[in-house]
């Protein structure tokens, strides 16, 4: 998914492209990940969570592998949106089958560990990227990535339990009605709203961050631009944390607290030192992934029946905003640079933390609507 954000300088000079358009290999994923995201719950609700979720993910090898034989920008935006039609059925449908089977009170914690699992992933595929792209070139880094998503598509289908708890539904329509139900809760839209502001802000600065980094005062190589995602490795710790201080503190303040942290970093950024940068990164991860594997936990826990429309239309919001954070700040990049970026994503911010401290709250039980 976020394979090509190192290596965004390298696609621009390659096919010859401004900035803004290199990120659309970010953004044009993401837009169809949304799109996908809303079918794909209400399919799983009524087909079952294991075929979707292995079927979806060894029919990803096609895509990936075309994206490294893509001659020109537009038919690698055309492949990387075909890979974005079929993520939705590892992204939602994991987290819905989470939530159904394990008992109401591990579901935060367990779901902390899926966001750890989701981030160690883009990790690798971050810092990979920028060194294969650096020995190899970038049509290699889309090679190994194709490699990878065969090996465990293979084991999903082998190794993963069937539902024991899924109850499909009667019809696929009333599956779709019961995701547009959902719009009805002001605490879902809040968990929506608070999704939409987070991976806005976060696609957006890792996303310029390498266009940031390899000119003056830091001229950053791709490798080293690949590097620095290793800053990723707090949003390890930070997601199962997030679900074992949720259990005490309660998911709506946990997030207010990661979001008011990430405001915190992405200010910090601004300094125009390696060590500054590397710590505010670091905070920024921390504190985007807390709020975002409580954000993550809490959106099906609100909802007593159809929880992967719930869980479809959260993503559906999340996708969107990061989609918008890939795209939006570049057209602000030429003339305003850094400081346009992170002033779109701190106004992103403070919408979110309006949203979790007005929409967002637990008054009802884990499996009430």
């Amino acid at each position: 998914m976020y394979l090509p954000q190192p290596i965004l300088p390298v696609l621009s000079r390659e096919f010859g492209v401004a900035a803004s358009t290199a990120s659309l290999s970010i953004s044009a994923l993401i837009v169809s990940l949304a799109v996908a995201s809303l079918l794909i719950g209400p399919l799983s609700d009524r087909w079952g969570r294991k075929p979707v979720i292995a079927g979806c993910t060894l029919l990803l090898v096609i895509p990936s592998l075309l994206c490294a034989l893509a001659p020109t920008m537009s038919t690698l935006l055309l492949f990387r949106f075909l890979q974005g039609l079929l993520l939705p059925g590892l992204t939602a449908v994991s987290v819905v089958y989470i939530a159904e089977e394990f008992p109401a009170e591990r579901v935060s914690t367990l779901l902390g560990g899926y966001i750890a699992a989701t981030v160690a992933g883009g990790l690798l595929s971050r810092v990979l990227s920028g060194a294969v792209t650096e020995l190899f070139g970038w049509r290699w880094a889309f090679v190994i990535s194709a490699a990878v998503v065969l090996v465990m598509g293979v084991l999903l289908l082998r190794y993963l339990p069937p539902s024991r708890r899924f109850a499909a539904s009667a019809k696929l329509t009333d599956a779709f009605r019961g995701m547009l139900r959902h719009l009805q809760n002001s605490r879902l839209i809040g968990g929506f709203l608070v999704g939409f502001s987070l991976f806005f802000a976060f696609i957006a600065v890792f996303t310029y961050l390498p266009f940031y980094l390899e000119r003056p005062p830091f001229d950053f190589s791709p490798l080293q631009i690949g590097l620095i995602y290793v800053v990723y490795a707090a949003g390890i710790v930070s997601s199962p944390l997030a679900g074992i201080i949720a259990k005490r503190f309660g998911r709506p303040s946990v997030m207010r607290i990661g979001l008011a942290i990430v405001i915190a970093a992405n200010l910090l950024t601004l300094i125009p030192d390696t060590r500054w940068l590397i710590a505010a990164l670091l905070i920024l991860t921390f504190g985007n992934f807390t709020a975002q594997g409580v954000a993550t936990s809490y959106v099906p826990t609100q909802a007593a029946r159809d929880r992967g429309g719930a869980t479809s239309l959260y993503l559906f919001f999340y996708y969107v905003g990061g989609s918008l954070g890939a795209f939006l700040p570049g057209l602000l990049w030429p003339r305003y640079g850094w400081n346009g970026v992170l002033g779109l994503t701190v106004a992103s911010l403070g919408i979110g933390l309006c949203c979790a401290a007005l929409l967002c709250r637990e008054t009802v039980s884990p499996r009430s609507t």
